[in-house]
């Protein structure tokens, strides 16, 4: 098999040495994360067994080379030369901090190509660099000659991309772990190669539950913020990305969305130490968007999976509306994914509803539910477990705080801890995603989310918004268009009313009441008391327990 590297990128592929490094030489590998590292991506100190060059005993250094786009032998090859050549003048340099440290011994790692041609072939060059560098001297002034090069190192190795397919040929579990990157082919091929014939009902049946998913997942509804027609438009038509911060009072937010794919497209296997937390919790207030938010990262995964390029295992329908989606969703500066995990979708509310029925019910069993609903051969909880080993999942769990009663709300958090136990002893690479509002997520430390919060969004941040959502409501009507975001943007230069449009809700609010009016209410009595009609109306409408409450105790 002959591996392609050119989807890693310089940061997975990093992560790749370090966990080939770690299979082949052993766990007496150090690996070092992000940062300034000093020219190494994994050392090692004593004795290791190098394939084809016997025993090597000292200090070994690991370096990784990623050339992000490969074009002729020669050039690769030129490239190729300049970055050892800078690495090896860093280490024999007085004035850098690793020429103290010289290596014993180096280990190159690169995906380009090093031909064997005698003398003139990029593994004979090699040699004579090394040599080169090896033997340097200088010329005194007194006449005398001093080595300035690297006298004591003992000897080198190249991983280039023929050696590297060669490695992940005989390390099955770094290999499983990036199938999706360094396979051939487009996506479902290569997930079909990940599994044995038998098994390929699974897939069938995975690939069904997200196209069905993907079809009623398309639309967003404005009766949640008192749009009494209900209009429906298209998610991604409107959507966009919403400002987020892991330390909310440090450092300016970034895209939330962008985050998330971002986590999503690092490897997260337990078995090879990812580099990033698997857990998130993303929080925020009643409107900040953090249902629709996982309803949008769930969506950009499935269409990355359904697009025309599916191996025709999907209708042609299904691959170009999906491709329409990745349009919109482009448009608007929205991110793709580039590790394709399977997404699913949990309402926790309706898993709560289920556990209260029936309390020996599993996370596991309920995904399990949602991947045969409306299916015709459905699949079980073992056979699920047998393609998860094979391919990384995305596990979004929406509304936390919607789980009515604090016992219940245990329970769900007893049963996602058991989700996340049973997929950490299958070595399964699983990215979690929860959804809550602050008041009503609780921590708990067998699951321990990193916390993303969603930050108020910024007037131009609100702007933005408000002009996709009336290009979309007012497609027909151009001057209804122009003259609704007028009357907002005058609104965000007020003080009473840009306070109500700090999130996509108020926003959408504000939106429809200008609709109808030149602008808001000038009393903060009748401004607030509108808003508050919506949120109360909104909030009615949630799940049984905390609707029946608001609708019986209005007064």
């Amino acid at each position: 098999m002959t591996y392609d590297l050119t989807r890693l990128g310089s940061n997975r592929f990093e992560h790749l040495v370090q966990a080939l490094t770690l299979g082949h030489l052993g766990h007496g590998v150090d690996v070092f994360g992000a940062g300034p590292d000093g020219g190494r991506e994994a050392t090692f100190r004593g004795e290791v067994n190098m394939d084809g060059k016997g025993k090597w005993n000292g200090y070994g250094v690991i370096q990784a080379k990623y050339k992000e786009r490969l074009t002729a032998t020669k050039s690769d090859q030129s490239w190729f030369f300049e970055q050892v050549t800078a690495e090896l003048d860093a280490w024999i340099d007085p004035q850098k901090k690793r020429y103290r440290n010289k290596p014993d011994y180096l280990i190159i790692v690169t995906n380009v190509t090093l031909t064997s041609v005698a003398e003139s072939g990029g593994l004979d060059r090699l040699d004579q660099l090394f040599a080169r560098y090896r033997d340097r001297t200088e010329k005194r002034p007194d006449g005398t000659i001093r080595k300035i090069g690297m006298p004591n190192f003992k000897g080198y190795a190249v991983w280039h991309a023929e050696y590297l397919d060669r490695l992940l040929e005989n390390n099955g579990e770094v290999r499983r772990c990036y199938a999706d990157l360094v396979l051939p082919g487009d996506v479902i091929s290569r997930l079909y190669e990940q599994v044995t014939e038998s098994d390929e009902r699974l897939v069938q049946a995975w690939i069904g539950h997200v196209t069905r998913a993907y079809k009623s997942d398309t639309t967003v509804e404005l009766s949640e913020s008192g749009d009494d027609a209900n209009s429906a438009m298209s998610l991604a038509e409107v959507a966009v990305d919403l400002p987020s911060s892991f330390e909310p009072r440090q450092g300016a937010p970034s895209p939330a969305l962008r985050r998330l794919v971002e986590r999503g497209d690092q490897i997260l296997s337990p078995g090879l130490a990812p580099a990033v937390r698997d857990r998130v919790v993303v929080l925020g207030g009643p409107g900040s968007g953090k249902s629709t938010l996982s309803r949008l990262l769930c969506q950009v995964y499935r269409v990355a999976l359904l697009r025309k390029e599916a191996s025709g295992r999907v209708t042609p329908q299904v691959a170009e509306r999906a491709g329409q989606i990745r349009e919109a969703l482009d448009a608007a500066g929205l991110p793709a994914p580039t590790l394709h995990r399977l997404p699913v979708r949990v309402v926790l509310s309706t898993f709560a509803d289920e556990v209260s029925r029936s309390k020996n019910l599993t996370l596991l069993q309920h995904v399990v539910g949602l991947i045969n609903d409306r299916g015709s051969d459905p699949i079980s909880v073992p056979e699920a477990k047998r393609l998860l080993t094979a391919w990384p999942l995305l596990l979004v769990l929406d509304g936390m705080d919607e789980v009515a009663s604090a016992d219940n709300r245990l329970d769900v958090s007893t049963r996602i801890a058991d989700f996340l136990s049973e997929m950490a002893a299958l070595r399964a690479d699983v990215f979690t995603v929860c959804t809550s509002r602050p008041i009503g997520f609780e921590r708990d430390s067998d699951i321990d989310y990193q916390e993303l919060q969603l930050t108020p969004l910024a007037v131009s941040d609100a702007m933005r918004y408000a002009s996709r959502l009336l290009s979309k409501r007012f497609a027909d009507n151009p001057d209804r268009q122009v003259q609704t975001l007028e009357r907002l943007e005058e609104a965000s230069q007020r003080t009473e009313t840009a306070r109500l449009m700090t999130s996509p809700l108020q926003v959408t609010i504000l939106s429809l009441l200008l609709e109808q009016r030149r602008q808001a209410p000038a009393s903060r009595y009748g401004l607030f008391k509108s808003y508050y009609d919506v949120i109360y109306a909104r909030e009615r409408n949630k799940p049984k327990g905390i609707g029946d409450v608001l609708e019986n105790y209005r007064a």
